[in-house]
């Protein structure tokens, strides 16, 4: 499974850069945020593919700060259905998400591992 630890994220929405967070992966467990935005949900191992594990999850995302502009424009709530891969040799993430919400729009995340959880 995912290694818990701090994962630095990047995001892209439809090849445009659109920023970077932090979230904290604790048992699958995820929880994290960015100058606007909180997102939290939980990674699921879908099937091993090769060297990586397919990973899957719906993660929740809500606006905390009404001065920054949201990836997805107009959405400041939503919930992503998030799918990609976890390669546990570099501990990192190549997810894509999409929005029932807003069809057509897909984010890009990557996420690398940063530090350790402290206990």
């Amino acid at each position: 499974m995912v290694r818990d630890g701090l994962y630095g994220l990047h995001f892209q929405n439809n090849g445009e850069d659109f920023g970077s967070g932090v979230v904290s992966v604790r048992q699958g467990i995820i929880n994290g945020g960015d100058t606007g935005f909180a997102y939290q949900g939980q990674l699921l191992e879908t099937r091993a593919q090769n060297d990586c594990i397919a990973v899957s999850m719906q993660m929740h995302v809500q606006k905390w700060n009404p001065s920054i502009l949201s990836l997805i424009p107009g959405l400041n709530k939503y919930t992503l259905d998030v799918s990609g891969q976890y390669d546990p040799l570099h501990d990192t993430l190549q997810l894509s998400g999409q929005t029932a919400a807003m069809p057509g729009i897909t984010l890009n995340i990557v996420a690398v591992r940063i530090a350790d959880l402290l206990a």
